[in-house]
């Protein structure tokens, strides 16, 4: 088994060989024999089993094959974390400047990173413009105007506020619209001559309903039509998070179960 302490984006890191019958409780009384006489000793500290990275990332490909998985920094912004996603072709989910900034680099397309966040600084908007990441959402009409301000030529993707009731932390209360503001919603990008591209929207974390992502599935459909009235090109859907992890998730539960609900849906 090899293990990486350090950070990848400075020269203080090593990588250390332990036999394989080595468990995380000799590791962490290692880490801790290791740096006791240090001044820094009482700091806190966690391990990441890379590979588990990268076998959830062929996981997700093997059940959801045609969805693009997008990689929200904010979950754990570790360099090393992030350069392989960036190998494995994942995309980055990133709410501010600074995770714009981490995406890139670590050697992130532009093409590849989607500004999640509905209420963005004007600033934030665009130092987005100045490295290419055309990709953001939206929920209110303040949002449409400031990106038509800043940056006209961006690709926007609406945001829906779905029933997110099952789900342990729940994020509709603070982001996203009902349906029946995103048809004005619409119309506004139209007169701003803004360029929708899509609809977003997250059943919240750690969901518990595996036919969570149904309705606002259905929901995004009637948008989709609405918005192809008016002449725009649809070409996104974004299923967003709250998806179970294996710490988390029960027998009846697994991530595989979700994954077919949502094909079935997406179908």
């Amino acid at each position: 088994m090899a293990v990486f302490t350090g950070s990848c984006d400075t020269k203080d890191f090593s990588i250390d060989f332990y036999d394989s019958d080595t468990t995380l409780r000799d590791l962490i009384r290692k880490k801790v024999a290791d740096t006791s006489t240090r001044e820094d000793a009482d700091d806190g500290f966690y391990l990441v089993d890379l590979g588990k990275v990268v076998s959830q990332f062929k996981r997700w490909k093997k059940c959801l094959p045609k969805v693009h998985p997008f990689y929200a920094i904010k979950c754990n912004p570790d360099p090393m974390i992030l350069r392989i996603l960036v190998k494995l072709g994942a995309g980055f989910d990133c709410g501010s400047k600074i995770e714009i900034g981490r995406a890139l680099g670590v050697g992130a397309s532009p093409s590849n990173i989607i500004y999640a966040n509905t209420c963005k600084q004007e600033s934030h908007v665009r130092f987005a413009k100045q490295n290419g990441v055309h990709l953001m959402t939206f929920d209110n009409e303040d949002e449409l105007i400031k990106i038509k301000k800043a940056y006209p030529e961006a690709q926007v993707v609406l945001r829906l506020a779905p029933d997110d009731s099952s789900s342990i932390v729940k994020l509709s209360c603070k982001y996203g619209c009902h349906v029946d503001e995103a048809m004005d919603l619409l119309k506004t990008a139209k007169d701003l001559t803004l360029n929708v591209i899509g609809v977003s929207f997250h059943v919240g974390s750690v969901n518990q309903d595996p036919e969570s992502f149904a309705e606002p599935i259905k929901a995004t459909r009637r948008v989709f039509d609405e918005a192809q009235k008016l002449g725009f090109h649809m070409q996104i859907l974004d299923i967003g998070g709250g998806f179970p992890g294996d710490l988390l998730q029960s027998a009846e539960q697994p991530f595989e179960k979700v994954s077919i609900n949502v094909y079935l849906c997406c179908r």
